[in-house]
């Protein structure tokens, strides 16, 4: 199933009290990719990965990109993703 996802309407949210502090267009490569992971490292990032090998690090605040890497293979089995202090 390929789709143009959109955000909720904020009727939507409001019914159900919940809020959007951002939305982010993360791009895929064509109808056999997708979003397969993601991950909330801490309250600072969010890792978004695809099925076709693309690794997005965001700002969890604001949801501005950070930085990006495409794995060489694409739709190979992704990873969680590791942090530490540094």
């Amino acid at each position: 199933v390929y789709s143009r996802a959109t955000p909720p309407e904020r009727a939507a949210l409001d019914r159900l009290g919940l809020t959007a502090d951002w939305a982010v267009f993360v791009p895929v490569t064509g109808r056999a990719d997708g979003v397969t992971r993601v991950q909330a490292a801490d309250e600072f990032q969010v890792f978004v990965q695809t099925k076709g090998g693309l690794l997005v690090a965001l700002d969890a605040a604001s949801g501005r990109e950070q930085w990006r890497y495409k794995f060489p293979s694409a739709f190979a089995d992704g990873f969680p993703v590791a942090v530490n202090a540094r």
